[in-house]
């Protein structure tokens, strides 16, 4: 069965699905991301830049609420690395601020 033939709850199954895998990952949701643009309903473009798990983790706690000094403290690591993982997250989101990055990547699924 090709793309061409598939109903639309197959296709409601098959994104379903690649949203439990992109939870894991980054690159199914770069795939996801292209699948449903190809299918002309793209829940937001695709991110130039595959989020590290290090990084996803990282912006589920910015989307929680912490700030780079409760993060740095949480995952053990020097305050210096959160700020540019931080910067790294809004620039493959395309976002000017915390806020934005993490709305953003709620939208897309990426959280």
């Amino acid at each position: 069965m090709g793309p061409a033939t598939l109903d639309i709850a197959a296709c409601e199954r098959m994104k379903t699905t690649l949203r439990r895998v992109e939870s894991s990952s980054a690159s199914v949701g770069i795939a996801l991301g292209t699948f449903l643009a190809a299918r002309g309903n793209a829940a937001g473009p695709v991110l130039p830049h595959a989020l590290k798990a290090r990084e996803r983790l990282i912006l589920r706690l910015i989307a929680d609420g912490q700030d780079n000094v409760a993060i740095a403290e949480t995952l053990h690591f020097s305050l210096g690395t959160i700020k540019a993982d931080v910067r790294t997250i809004l620039d493959a989101l395309k976002s000017p601020t915390r806020a934005a990055a993490a709305a953003r990547a709620i939208r897309l699924g990426l959280i």
